[in-house]
């Protein structure tokens, strides 16, 4: 599954934002509790592994 692009962020992708290290932080809300996944080093990077922890932790929704 490629990463999903939002035109309106910064960076671009869904679930990624950038920081002031120039890395990029990865992190998504679920069940009312707030997910911090970590740092990458680059925004695309960051988005494909988003899209990997919410798949292993079964937050992404399967499409039929």
């Amino acid at each position: 599954m490629s990463p999903k692009k939002i035109p309106k962020s910064k960076t671009g992708f869904l679930g990624v934002r950038a920081k002031p290290s120039s890395n990029f932080g990865m992190e998504f809300y679920g069940e009312g509790r707030h997910f911090w996944l970590g740092m990458h080093s680059t925004a695309d990077g960051a988005a494909r592994a988003y899209i990997g922890s919410k798949e292993s932790m079964g937050y992404m929704q399967k499409h039929n």
